[in-house]
């Protein structure tokens, strides 16, 4: 995350309006690809995507250096974890079965021997819980939390320090702050 807020403010302190034209552009495809799509037009999407990031990368030897910095392996995040952190990645992809995007978290953990995929739930099931206005409302956080945090409960051990990065309309919700049919948050796990 903070690689790509580097990325940005690169670029729009450039001044280089078809640099900013390209990223936004970026951007957009970026959106895009997290609706549904028939599986040809998202290989396309992905393809224009890689291109343009090509260029954009290309143009300037600070982006380029700063986009290096995202290749950091599981191995890695596994190894510079200590014992008692748990790394979750939160991801979707767009389930063809489900005609939704299926959620789901990767868990890394120091004493875990290759990460740990977590099926979560549809984006339909999530958005009864959601309304869309000018800022999300949350409805009945205990089955939000039922949702995101409960299938992953089993791997949190009491002391364990949680980083997450979220993924979709999980950028939305404030995950960390649900609570519990008792009124736990997760960090009281």
């Amino acid at each position: 995350l903070s690689t790509s807020k580097t990325i940005q403010n690169v670029i729009m302190s450039s001044n280089d309006e078809e640099l900013i034209k390209k990223w936004r552009e970026l951007l957009m495809l970026q959106e895009v690809l997290t609706q549904p799509l028939a599986s040809d037009s998202i290989a396309l999407l992905k393809e224009r995507a890689r291109y343009i990031e090509q260029q954009i990368l290309s143009t300037n030897a600070e982006l380029l250096q700063a986009s290096q910095k995202q290749s950091i392996t599981t191995e890695e995040v596994r190894t510079s974890l200590k014992g008692n952190e748990l790394a979750i990645e939160f991801t979707s992809f767009y389930d063809s079965n489900a005609n939704a995007r299926r959620y789901g978290a990767v868990l890394i953990k120091k004493s875990f021997k290759t990460p740990i995929y977590i099926s979560l739930f549809t984006e339909n099931d999530i958005a009864s819980y959601i309304e869309r206005g000018p800022q999300f409302t949350y409805f009945n956080a205990s089955s939000l939390f039922d949702l995101i945090w409960l299938p992953i409960q089993p791997y949190i051990q009491s002391k364990d320090q949680i980083y997450f990065a979220v993924d979709g309309i999980l950028h939305n919700l404030n995950i960390e702050i649900l609570e519990d049919k008792n009124g736990c948050p997760i960090s009281n796990y």
